[in-house]
């Protein structure tokens, strides 16, 4: 119906200056007959306005209550509907203006970091830690010495899980700013833009994100988790929403969180390797080994060409206590070039 209205209000509007004009022209004819030339000269140069207030005058004498009542209910119909078709007519315009600037909207987003496939950390690396005590400044050398009860801390290799994406997909490399992959980016031109944009249009999901995954990338993860949980709100399919802020969750050290976000992101992504390794690693700390060997297993599968993929499950092996896989495993990594593997196998202890 209210695409019909600006059709229909120009048609009643059209009919009723039909009745008011032919009522007009009665009265017009009484008042030259009866009221003389100077009278019905006087209405047509008013416009029929003389004309209508004379012939109420008359109405009686000229026998024209009838006349004057539809004519009276055209004008009044009229004037009310010339200002409905005056607000449709701003509406209209307005409405146009909204469709150009959501237009524009559109064109900017290609300018803006975009969504399509950011890669966040791929590989969270761990690597076990030495059992004798390390001077302040020097690195932990890996080793597997005497066994380790599990749940050791001192002992015990952790992968450690960077909350940080790797990159950020952009077409705007700003002037200045931190390099990524890269590129500069301006990070307060980045979010003034993005802010712009999510004024102009709170539904569209990529604009939380890419804001979320600025913040993310400045290590402002409050403000990041909460972009995410946005952009999750408004697109449930949103696997690199879920993916990041799994990330986020981890840092934060809630685990059961992260691993359903990670859960999340492998079901609408099922190939995503770097979803299973983030998710073995927290099950990995939090001794869950046998999930952790799950997930790192059918990461494998997913990317077989990946060191870090098979140092993670070394690490799960040397868990389990089990040497012969977890050396297949290391040997696989240093084949394909993991420099924390080379160091394991090549380490006197081993």
């Amino acid at each position: 119906m209210g695409n019909l209205l600006p059709l229909i209000l120009p048609i009643v509007f059209g009919l009723l200056c039909l009745v008011s004009f032919i009522m007009f022209i009665i009265v017009l004819i009484k008042i030259f007959k009866n009221g003389g030339a100077l009278f019905g000269i006087l209405s047509i140069v008013t416009c029929g306005f003389f004309a209508l207030i004379y012939g109420w005058v008359k109405h009686k004498e000229w026998k024209l209550t009838k006349v004057m009542l539809i004519w009276t209910g055209c004008w009044a119909v009229a004037i009310i509907l010339g200002f409905l078709m005056m607000a449709t007519l701003i509406a209209f315009i307005t409405g146009d203006d909204i469709m150009q600037e959501q237009a524009k909207i559109s064109q900017q987003k290609t300018a803006i970091p975009a969504p399509a496939n950011p890669r966040p950390i791929k590989v969270p690396i761990a690597r076990p830690e030495s059992t004798a005590a390390t001077q302040p400044g020097t690195t932990p050398g890996p080793t597997t010495t005497a066994p380790v009860t599990p749940g050791t801390a001192a002992t015990t290799p952790k992968p450690t899980v960077m909350p940080i994406p790797e990159k950020v997909a952009t077409t705007t490399p700003a002037a200045a700013g931190t390099p990524i992959a890269g590129k500069t980016i301006d990070y307060d031109l980045e979010l003034k833009n993005l802010e712009n944009l999510i004024k102009l249009n709170d539904k569209n999901a990529d604009n939380f994100y890419n804001r979320g995954f600025i913040y993310h990338h400045k290590g402002e993860l409050q403000l990041a988790e909460k972009d995410y949980t946005k952009a999750i709100e408004l697109n449930p399919k949103h696997e690199d929403a879920y993916f990041n802020r799994g990330l986020i969750y981890v840092k934060n050290q809630a685990y059961e969180q992260a691993i359903k976000d990670f859960s999340e992101a492998i079901k609408l992504r099922p190939n995503a390797a770097d979803a299973y390794c983030n998710r073995g690693n927290v099950y990995y700390q939090t001794d869950k080994i046998e999930m952790a060997l799950v997930d790192y297993n059918e990461a494998v599968k997913l990317s077989p060409v990946d060191a870090d993929l098979y140092y993670n499950q070394g690490l799960a092996f040397l868990k389990q206590k089990n040497q012969d896989k977890a050396q297949n495993a290391f040997r696989t990594a240093a084949g394909l070039g993991h420099a924390l593997a080379k160091k394991y196998l090549e380490s006197p202890t081993n």
